[in-house]
Formats: structure tokens, sequence, C-alpha cells
């Protein structure tokens, strides 16, 4: 799992009108930039205002509006487990980081479990030894590029059936894809991503790819068994579904959810 969350320069917290980002200014300072907000992201924008007077993040700050942007004193990866919680308080959300290397991992310590959650819930254990805590300078490769914080889809089999997704969701999407998966997004509307704990290959497609989903039956479909699994997520743009299942299959932890083995 990766440690050093208070390096990450950009954080995604991917929403159904846009995006609302954070960008690491220095180690306890934070951009926070908010486009296209929805009422319930205005609302949790004005909560993370009084959180941030409260907690003597920016004393003068002022409720966050359409395209506005502005400076806390708090550092980037507590600002976005904060707001978080507000942006999607009922759901239960992991939150992942993209290495200059590729590689995507799950943030230590970062997965929360709303109380009244569809699904078993899934903690992330404490790490043992509490030294794994430290922020370490990340080896040549290791350089963080990326963090996003995503709700897990709900498990179920209804059919696909919504509008085209937004622009700045399929932006926050093609942040995590390598070059592969990307050129086969822009074609096709899918691509296959890789299991982290079974090592299968999935194709990952979006519920308005018509065609595609008449071969592979769901978003979600396993390539090694041949097999759809039943998960979703239509309160979010279809890119932003696609990208949950796709950061979730690439941590260990979490690919036993959506093939609906996860028992704890």
């Amino acid at each position: 799992m990766f440690q050093s969350a208070s390096t990450i320069p950009l954080w995604f917290l991917p929403s159904f009108h846009g995006d609302i980002r954070l960008e690491r200014i220095s180690k306890n300072r934070t951009l926070i930039i908010g486009e296209r907000l929805s009422t319930s992201e205005t609302v949790a924008m004005a909560k993370l205002t009084a959180l941030a007077s409260k907690k003597k993040w920016y004393t003068k700050m002022e409720g966050l509006q359409i395209g506005s942007r502005h400076e806390l004193d708090a550092p980037i990866a507590e600002v976005a487990k904060a707001l978080a919680r507000l942006m999607k308080p009922t759901r239960h959300t992991i939150s992942v980081v993209k290495t200059l290397n590729g590689k995507i991992e799950e943030i230590n310590g970062w997965t929360v479990v709303a109380p009244n959650d569809i699904g078993p819930p899934h903690r992330t254990p404490a790490p043992a030894n509490p030294d794994a805590l430290v922020e370490k300078t990340p080896k040549p490769g290791e350089e963080p590029v990326a963090a996003a914080t995503v709700a897990k889809p709900t498990q179920g089999c209804p059919a696909p059936d919504f509008v085209r997704a937004e622009i700045k969701a399929r932006a926050v999407l093609d942040v995590f894809l390598t070059d592969e998966q990307r050129e086969d997004f822009r074609k096709y509307n899918r691509f296959v991503s890789m299991g982290a704990y079974t090592g299968h290959r999935y194709m990952i497609t979006s519920r308005h790819a018509r065609d595609e989903l008449a071969q592979f039956q769901r978003s979600l479909y396993d390539l090694d068994e041949r097999r759809p699994y039943c998960v979703h997520d239509w309160v979010v743009p279809a890119a932003e579904e696609m990208l949950a299942l796709h950061l979730m299959l690439q941590v260990p932890a979490h690919e036993p959810y959506l093939r609906h083995l996860d028992r704890e």
C-alpha cells in the first residue's frame, strides 16, 4: 500500500457534474478548485468551509462557488479525506494513487465505511509496523502522479440505461489509464484491466456502449472465466463508474468485493 499520501501533487474527487480537485502547494498547504458544482457538491463545500474555519485551515474562507479556487493551510491528504466524507457521506469509498511507473496502489488506511453502506464492509487493516506510516522518499519511478477517491459500486444486475457520461468524469478516468487502455477507451468505450488479487483480465465497458455490452453483458466481465459480474454505480457518470471498477481491481483487498467474495 502507498504510504506517503501527503506527497501526492494532484487529487481528484470525481462527481456527477464535473470534478473537485486538490493541488498540493506544499507539505501543509493545499489549493482546492471547484468547477460546475451540483447542489449536493455545493452543500459539501459549505460544510468544508465550516470545517476549515473550525480547524483554522483558512479563517476567511468563503463558500466555494463554481470555478472558484481557495488555498487551505492543511496537507492535501487531510483535506481530501475530509472532503470525501462530506461529498459521499452514505457511500463506502476507497482512495488510490497512481505512481510515475504506472502502478496503482491503495493509500494506506483510506478505506472509509459509511454507516448505511450497501454490502459487507471492508476495512483496510492497520500496518503492523507503526513506522510504516512515516513519510519516506519514494524510489525512482514510485513518485506519486495523481490520486482519486471513488465510491464502491453496488452489487446487482439491472440493465444499464443512462445518459452520456460527463466530460469531466472521462478526463479523470483518462489520468488512471495506460496508453493502451486509453486508446481502447476512446475507440470502443471499454478497456482491459488486470485484477491484482487473481491476475485475471477484466473487460470494463461503459454502460453507454450498447454494441460492446451485447458481447460482454455487463460493465465488468472476467475474460479468463468468461463471465460477467453484477456491480454498478448509477449515481455517477458512466466514466466514473468505470474508474471505480478499474481502481478497485488494481487493489488486492478490493477485487474480491467486485467478485462478490468479500465476507468480512
